[in-house]
């Protein structure tokens, strides 16, 4: 199993960023990831990442991760660790490309689009106001889990709410799709 010591490290082989170019750092990661993710599920046809043998897209999809884990992990070199990112986050959009197929493109493009607004939006004022953002990291991370929970529980309560149940004339219970 590989260890990862990334937050253990303790002697520094480089300058040493301010709290603001870090939070400017990070957040720009995370909107670079939202836009690959964002072009990837707006270009790629489904079909063409469909039409991958399965044991060859997982064998990449688990092969690139790790590699991408290895570089980031055990590199100081912050190019090295940012490739390492992408070997993560192109398998990734193709996983959320197929799975969010079954939902209307526009919205899923719109939802890529606000999330990535949100970060941007919390990445600049993460980098003017860095001593506040890390005296409400606990609020934002807590607040995180319940937008994730009610997310959840929406969608389940709209799964089950759409399917409605018809009885036959043999008495059987046949449950049909009704959209809302």
């Amino acid at each position: 199993m590989m260890e990862a010591k990334i937050f253990e490290r303790k002697q520094v082989s480089a300058a040493v960023v301010s709290s603001r170019l870090y939070n400017l750092i990070i957040g720009a990661v995370l909107c670079w990831g939202f836009w690959v993710n964002w072009m990837m599920v707006s270009t790629i046809p489904v079909a063409s990442i469909q039409s991958i043998s399965p044991w060859i897209f997982f064998l990449g999809y688990f092969a690139s991760c790790f590699l991408g884990v290895y570089l980031f992990t055990k590199s100081d070199s912050p190019l090295v660790s940012f490739i390492g990112y992408n070997f993560v986050v192109v398998p990734f959009g193709l996983i959320i490309n197929i799975a969010v197929s079954r939902y209307d493109p526009d919205l899923v493009v719109e939802a890529i689009k606000i999330t990535g607004v949100v970060t941007g939006i919390t990445m600049v004022l993460g980098a003017l106001f860095p001593k506040f953002f890390a005296r409400i990291s606990g609020a934002l991370t807590i607040s995180l889990l319940i937008v994730i929970d009610l997310a959840t529980s929406s969608e389940l309560t709209l799964r089950f709410r759409a399917t409605t149940p018809i009885t036959p004339a043999s008495g059987k219970f046949i449950f049909k799709q009704t959209r809302l």
